[in-house]
């Protein structure tokens, strides 16, 4: 979404305010981000967050945490749809976290991840990374159930290994 999208004063409250979020939170942290600059950021009233999000900034959060998984969903499923073979639709996953890597506006690590730094144990960031986690495993059990393997929930848990560390790389060692 970004800041052209939180400063479009055509675009409803919602969308801006989440537009705004989006920038404001994957740049700077969700803990490190004071709502009132959110507010300012998508340029709407502040009865608009309390009445588009319960829950004010938790909601919003929230909601910003499910757009990003959304996001990444619908792209990793578009990269794995254009292979049949298993192993290319696993590689596939990775191809796609590579694209990410080289995109100018990377920030480096992962919107989940990022968010867990600092979360308080009810804030809403736990479930929804750990929403998260269950649709990344999920991912690949479906793939990997496509495999001939003696064992595929070891396969599985090797593949999320393997895509934290390109995500953690990518963030630490800034590889593309």
């Amino acid at each position: 979404m970004g800041e052209q999208a939180a400063k479009n004063e055509k675009a409803p409250p919602l969308q801006r305010l989440l537009a705004a979020a989006d920038e404001l939170f994957y740049n700077e942290g969700t803990h490190t981000v004071g709502i009132d600059r959110v507010i300012e950021r998508a340029g709407v009233a502040k009865g608009s967050l309390y009445y588009n999000f319960s829950g004010g900034k938790d909601g919003l959060i929230k909601e910003y945490l499910l757009g990003r998984h959304a996001a990444w969903a619908a792209r990793v499923d578009q990269e794995v749809a254009k292979h049949e073979e298993p192993r290319h639709k696993i590689l596939s996953v990775f191809d796609a976290l590579g694209t990410v890597f080289s995109e100018p506006d990377y920030r480096g690590g992962c919107a989940f991840m990022n968010a867990l730094a600092g979360a308080p144990e009810n804030g809403p960031e736990i479930q929804v990374a750990a929403d998260f986690g269950t649709w990344l495993q999920a991912h690949f059990e479906g793939i990997v159930a496509d495999l001939d393997v003696h064992t595929p929930t070891e396969l599985t848990d090797q593949l999320i290994i393997l895509y934290d560390g390109a995500v953690t790389a990518a963030l630490v060692d800034h590889t593309r």
